[in-house]
């Protein structure tokens, strides 16, 4: 499964919701997170 852009976007607004406030730290979780989810789908 490909994210697109609104995915990615909503990725950035759950780790805000969980206190992630740096966006380099962000970007990072966000890329993981997008990973592992394209690898299950």
């Amino acid at each position: 499964m490909k994210l697109t852009e609104i995915h990615i976007q909503e990725l950035y607004t759950f780790t805000r919701k969980h206190f992630v406030y740096h966006y380099d730290v962000q970007t990072e979780l966000v890329d993981h997170l997008a990973n592992d989810i394209e690898s299950l789908g």
